[in-house]
């Protein structure tokens, strides 16, 4: 049954394309040309010639079989405006409903090109008709996604339903997103020639979500920033009584403080001057080695000079040089040594006396 369904359906196709009429008159002239033939051919055959009753009977039947193929066609052509109209009102129902989804819809080739948009895809990617879209491939204008377009195209060919999403940009420029489901179009032979895919504009949803997400880490980042202001100031707080503790050992420390402070002042007052007479005794003895240190830099001279003056006496002795006069003399010598040795002396002690008065000297008369 099937084969002669597939031969009947061809036929009613191959007829569809032809004028009612002409092949009603087609039929009619070859149904009457062959009886009239056929009868031709028997009264021949029968007789050796063709008689008026055999013509008479072709004729005849011609014109029966003319009738029931005029009624046969008359049905069949009755069946082909039948299905004729409803395939023309399905298809107006099919356009129709393709053009009125809100939704951009589109059928894809095995290869990538449209064949077909909606009317919705064409406004919202601002072509005026689908002439500009059919033939393109599917990845023009594509942003962010020919891989999975790509992919999900593949796998749709191989009987899958894929959902994605994906951004383009229209003919104006704007980038816009898309969540797209791709699903194959199977024939009556179970092949799939092309693919079905809706796609619905989620570019205001992209955007609210990037918004939220920017209020996401907006809100984070305030959150950490309240975290951290809650941990300084609990910092603070822990150094605040950290403080308060400290100032309340400062303040009793104090309080015990004023009560010693007598006793302790007195004590250091004591300490302070038994340090400055400590102190005033070892100046005394510095100023005292220091004098020392002076007088004996002050007499090294002088002992010298005594020194070869005594020496001298043994000379003059040995030489005999030694008499009243040189005695007189050496002697002389020596005592105003002595005497400036003693100078000397008092020179130091008056200098480091502090009640030592101030006169007025010569200046020559001290160097000299």
């Amino acid at each position: 049954m099937r084969p002669m369904k597939t031969i009947f359906d061809k036929i009613i196709q191959k007829a569809e394309m032809l004028n009612p009429s002409h092949i009603i008159a087609v039929g009619v002239i070859f149904s009457v040309a062959s009886t009239i033939v056929i009868a031709s051919i028997m009264s021949i055959i029968f007789h050796g010639r063709i008689t008026s009753d055999y013509l008479i009977t072709g004729i005849i039947t011609s014109f029966l079989v003319s009738l029931m193929l005029i009624y046969m066609f008359s049905r069949l052509f009755s069946e082909l405006k039948g299905k004729t109209e409803k395939t023309a009102s399905a298809e107006n129902y099919y356009h129709t409903l393709f053009d009125s989804i809100q939704d951009c819809v589109c059928i894809i080739s095995r290869e990538g090109k449209f064949i077909n948009v909606n009317r919705t895809m064409c406004n919202i990617n601002g072509y005026s008709s689908s002439d500009e879209c059919i033939g393109k491939s599917f990845l023009e204008n594509v942003v962010d996604g020919a891989e999975k377009l790509t992919d999900a195209l593949n796998r749709a060919i191989g009987g899958e339903i894929v959902h994605i999403e994906y951004s383009s940009r229209v003919k104006d420029g704007a980038i816009m997103w898309w969540d797209s489901v791709f699903s194959p179009i199977k024939e009556s032979d179970g092949s799939i020639k092309s693919i079905l895919r809706i796609s619905r504009d989620i570019t205001g949803k992209k955007q609210t979500d990037e918004r939220l997400n920017a209020n996401i880490i907006d809100l984070r980042r305030a959150r950490i920033a309240s975290l951290n202001i809650m941990e300084d100031l609990r910092h603070e707080i822990f150094e605040h009584r950290k403080t308060e503790e400290l100032l309340k050992e400062r303040t009793l420390e104090l309080e015990k403080l004023n009560k010693t402070l007598e006793e302790r002042i007195k004590e250091e007052i004591d300490k302070s001057r038994k340090k400055d007479r400590l102190l005033q005794h070892q100046s005394r003895l510095a100023a005292m080695g220091e004098m020392i240190s002076a007088i004996a830099h002050q007499w090294r001279q002088p002992l010298n000079a005594i020194g070869l003056i005594i020496q001298d006496f043994k000379d003059a002795y040995e030489f005999g040089e030694l008499d009243k006069e040189y005695l007189s003399v050496n002697v002389e010598k020596g005592m105003e040594i002595v005497k400036s040795m003693s100078r000397t002396i008092d020179d130091f002690r008056n200098f480091f006396r502090p009640d030592k008065e101030k006169t007025e000297f010569d200046v020559k008369e001290s160097i000299s």
